[in-house]
């Protein structure tokens, strides 16, 4: 999906990214929830969906490379590359846990 992001937030982008990724997920959900965190040391966002056949469903999703300047996100001088997790495992007993240890290096 390209869109023009200027002027939006690095945290903005990647919450209309989880947002469209949970909403895509099934038609038998009710409305995303979206929270802002910082996940890997990037503004990451948690988004929770309930849903009629999976009960609680998340995205996490937080970019894992992206530009010191979104000049360079909009320019095409950079490349942002954003990391996206489902999960179905209840907050407490293991996502969340997920989103406090998850790290993501370039090799």
């Amino acid at each position: 999906m390209l869109r023009d992001y200027h002027g939006k937030s690095m945290r903005s982008i990647t919450e209309e990214y989880v947002t469209v990724a949970l909403k895509s997920r099934s038609p038998l959900c009710g409305e995303p929830m979206i929270t802002s965190r910082t996940i890997d040391g990037k503004p990451g966002v948690v988004g929770k969906q309930d849903c009629i056949l999976e009960g609680e469903s998340y995205v996490i999703g937080f970019p894992i490379d992206y530009p010191s300047s979104l000049l360079g996100f909009f320019s095409g001088n950079a490349m942002t590359i954003m990391m996206e997790i489902y999960s179905t495992v209840p907050w407490d007993e293991g996502t969340s846990n997920l989103v406090k240890t998850i790290h993501v290096e370039k090799k």
